[in-house]
């Protein structure tokens, strides 16, 4: 089975302090094509754990997407495929965490539209203990591939994105103050709750009737770009400002800038974002740009019992 390419981001906003949800950030439109590899799916390690069971049925009508369940070995999860797609393929495809490939800069192209609204549970348990990570990286993929007769590949584009760069009087950044709590390791999605009295640096942002707020600890230049302001501005943004170490951002603006609703700001009190930024002494100027996390699923089935 083949589908036309429906073109939607998977991009990631963080919620809460360190949680993350899955949000649709940009659809990448008039993108060109720089390389198309095979058809196939993307190769697995050799050495990827097997399951010894898997059991999927659809997921209860009252119940709906959440957190997923661990245990040594085993994982339930009730989700969409597209959800499923995003998870194994983007967010853990090497068996870890890669909060980084995902915020504006990741699409997943293709598939009917039953894989965006009908949820499935899976339940599974595998050989050993391996690693969460792995069971929703690689593992999840064999699920996807052997039970959803599920086929994708990669392909690299030039994309409209953002280029943040240092403005004119140079940064007015807040540097992070050592001790005020434990920043998260860049290649962490969602890392451990803290250990009395340690208290974890906060990644936090939401967006409520046009305004929209934003607090990150401890985070460098680079990952303030692709972890908030991708999925803010609603494109890939691409760090070119050269500054190293870490900062604290507050940050306040109202959602006009972003969709250009003049509706959509409560507030005209709020600047823009792009007005914010400028403040921060940073700047960003709209450009092109490769993006290399393209998915695009070829064919997918609904699950084999």
């Amino acid at each position: 089975m083949r589908y036309s390419n429906r073109k939607i981001t998977f991009g990631l906003f963080m919620i809460a302090t360190a949680a993350i949800t899955g949000v649709v950030v940009e659809r990448l439109a008039n993108a060109s094509p720089i390389r198309i590899p095979s058809s196939q799916n993307i190769a697995r390690p050799s050495d990827t754990p097997k399951w010894e069971v898997v059991y999927i049925k659809p997921c209860p009508q009252n119940v709906r997407s959440g957190a997923p369940l661990f245990s040594p070995g085993r994982m339930t999860d009730c989700e969409t495929v597209y959800g499923f797609i995003g998870t194994a393929y983007i967010l853990f495809a090497n068996g870890r965490s890669n909060p980084l490939l995902a915020p504006g800069t990741t699409s997943i192209e293709g598939g009917p539209s039953w894989i965006r609204s009908d949820r499935f549970s899976i339940t599974a348990k595998a050989e050993g203990t391996p690693t969460n990570a792995m069971m929703r990286g690689a593992m999840l993929q064999a699920i996807l591939e052997d039970r959803f007769n599920l086929k994708v590949h990669r392909e690299t584009r030039e994309v409209p994105v953002y280029a943040l760069s240092v403005a004119r009087g140079g940064p007015k950044l807040q540097p992070f103050r050592e001790g005020s709590c434990i920043p998260t390791a860049r290649d962490v999605l969602v890392p451990p709750p803290p250990t009395a009295p340690e208290k974890r640096c906060q990644r936090f942002g939401f967006g409520r009737g046009g305004r929209y707020k934003i607090d990150a600890q401890g985070i460098s230049v680079e990952e303030f770009s692709k972890l908030i302001l991708s999925s803010s501005l609603g494109r890939p943004v691409i760090d070119k400002t050269g500054i190293m170490g870490l900062f604290d951002f507050h940050l306040e603006f109202a959602g006009a800038s972003l969709s250009g609703d003049p509706a959509a700001a409560s507030d005209a009190v709020l600047p823009s974002v792009f007005t914010v930024l400028e403040q921060l002494g940073l700047k960003v100027d709209s450009s092109k740009g490769p993006v290399e996390q393209i998915l695009v699923i070829d064919a997918v089935d609904r699950p084999t019992s």
